[in-house]
């Protein structure tokens, strides 16, 4: 991978490595969006967990580059309702922390 020149190369290099260039504009704002705190509120099977989970690795890759990108896993709160869907959520970030070469943080994701 090129380093990128700027943030919108960088945006692009992220989206397109973890797979979100064709979802919605909203979702992909849901994302991209870390200079504010954000709520994801929606139906079953409706793609929070997808979006959330992209939203992390997202938030790891670009890093410092981003307007308030994480430097750690540790800066992360998720919470869910129900104690199956935070295993989900839990298994998921870890899996595409690890897909995505950043094996050392989803060892901290907790149970």
């Amino acid at each position: 991978m090129t380093e990128p020149t700027d943030m919108k190369a960088l945006g692009s290099m992220v989206l397109t490595n973890l797979r979100i260039v064709a979802v919605s504009r909203l979702r992909q704002t849901t994302i991209t969006t870390f200079d504010r705190p954000l709520m994801v509120a929606a139906g079953a099977g409706s793609g929070k967990t997808f979006t959330l989970t992209r939203r992390i690795a997202y938030g790891l890759l670009a890093g410092e580059e981003a307007p308030g990108g994480l430097q750690s896993i540790d800066e992360v709160l998720a919470i869910t309702f129900t104690v199956k869907a935070a295993a989900e959520l839990r298994d998921r970030i870890r899996a595409l922390l690890r897909e995505e070469g950043l094996a050392e943080e989803s060892l901290k994701v907790d149970d």
